[in-house]
Formats: structure tokens, sequence, C-alpha cells
């Protein structure tokens, strides 16, 4: 059994609800497993940052052209490996990144995989990648909730099919949301605070 995969400090994960399929190999031989781990210009469901700051994610087309992937490999749930390139495949189309890998009825972590996804227990795929710098990415402000529009991943390391989403709490982004949560309401508190000074000081003047 493969230890659980432990994502680095600097990286992040990503979660794609959707079907995960099991097909008919090209050449009639066998099974493989195909799924999506990353769609363009598809919202995130609404998350949040430890302090309730509420934000959303979008991969824009193009994200993955300059991407580093000589690490890569598959894993389930984060967990056991698999699949590594070549025998991982994966490519990129009009509706985003996808993957595909052949089932090797003698791999035991393969039927177990393969179990869960025809009995539905899966939900999505998900993949990690290093966190994108201040040029990788826009944040702006939509209705109250932070909206992040990823523009190129500079590394992708892990993707695969998953039971349970992960999401870190306590990636770069993350904690830069949080920080500017805390600038921001010391600002208005520093601006309430000034706003008394300034009545009393009024006040104390026409007394």
């Amino acid at each position: 059994m493969n230890k659980r995969h432990n994502p680095q400090a600097d990286s992040e994960l990503i979660f794609l609800p959707g079907d995960v399929e099991i097909r008919s190999r090209a050449d009639g031989d066998g099974e493989v497993i195909f799924g999506y781990w990353s769609k363009y210009n598809q919202r995130s469901h609404v998350m949040k940052t430890k302090k309730g700051v509420p934000f959303v994610e979008i991969v824009r087309p193009g994200a993955f052209d300059r991407t580093d992937f000589s690490e890569l490999e598959s894993r389930f749930n984060h967990e056991n490996i698999l699949a590594a390139p070549p025998t991982l495949r994966y490519g990129f189309d009009q509706v985003g990144a996808w993957y595909e890998i052949p089932v090797d009825p003698l791999d035991p972590d393969h039927m177990g995989a393969l179990r869960k996804i025809k009995r539905g227990d899966v939900k999505g795929s998900s993949f990690e990648f290093s966190s994108p710098g201040p040029n990788d990415q826009i944040v702006s402000n939509e209705g109250g909730v932070k909206l992040r529009e990823i523009t190129h991943f500079p590394k992708v390391v892990e993707f695969g099919p998953v039971i349970v989403p992960a999401y870190p709490s306590t990636n770069a982004f993350v904690r830069s949301l949080d920080q500017q949560e805390e600038i921001d309401l010391q600002a208005q508190q520093d601006f309430q605070d000034r706003k008394i000074k300034a009545k009393k000081f009024l006040a104390s003047a026409l007394s």
C-alpha cells in the first residue's frame, strides 16, 4: 500500500466535480480510466479561508501552455499511485485538461479504484500544483467574493480521481486573503478611532 501523498508547503489543490469514466481501450483490449482534472472557464463553488473570506477560482484557457510536468504522477484520492508517464496519458482540448490511465487487472490499486468508480464513490478529480505567482493570476472583488482567475500554472505534480475533495487552508493564496482581511479590518478600526477622536476634539473646542 502506498503512503498518502502530502502536498508540499508551497503547493495547492483544486477539485473538479464531475464524472470519472471507465472506457474501453481503443484496441479493445481492456479498459481505461478517463476524466478531466481541470476545465476552462468553470467557476469553483464558493470556498472560504480560515477567517471566513469567500472566494472562487477559475482556470483560464492557456493556463497550462508553459507548465512544468516533469515530476508528474497520477494518484487515486491523493494516495495510491495509479500511473506516471508514459503509461499515464494526458492532454488538453477546448474543454480543459484530461487524463487517461490503462487499467492493469494485476494491479490491486487499479482494481480498487475501478470498483470505487463503477459504484459511484468517486466525486470528481483533483490536481496539485505549485502556487502561482502574482503575474500568473488575476484577483478581483465580485460582489463581496474574491474572484481568482488563474492564467498560468508554473508546475503540476499530481492529478487523479478522488472520493473526498481536498482544500488546503494554508496555501499562499489563502494566507494572502486572510492577511489582507486583517489589514482591511485594522484600517477600518483606525478610521473609526480617528472619527471618535475628531468628535471629542470638536466637542471640547466648542464647550
